[in-house]
């Protein structure tokens, strides 16, 4: 007996409902908190981003805050390994996007 994997939206959704559900466990809201903490690491020195290459290096810097953000949220319970290896990732991604 084959096992067939449904492709409705309907089952798309509640699927993307449960790895939320699951995640967020995990995470908890750090998507709601990762603003402020980009905001504060820019103080009174907003970045200015007009080209592309502006904002890409600005899209790694974000990805690179919300992991910390993930990782501070798990602090008490043994870090966030996944967040640190994304970390280091995003890290040598934008030291190759400032060159």
């Amino acid at each position: 007996m084959s096992h067939e994997v449904k492709h409705t939206v309907q089952d798309m959704l509640r699927n993307a409902a449960t790895v939320y559900e699951k995640k967020n466990l995990e995470y908890g809201n750090t998507y709601k908190r990762t603003g402020a903490v980009i905001q504060e690491m820019f103080g009174e020195d907003p970045p200015l981003l007009e080209t592309a290459e502006d904002y890409n290096r600005f899209a790694i810097l974000a990805m690179i805050a919300g992991k910390l953000t993930r990782y501070a949220t798990n602090f008490n319970h043994t870090g966030h390994e996944d967040s640190l290896i994304d970390i280091s990732v995003y890290a040598q991604m934008l030291r190759e996007l400032d060159k």
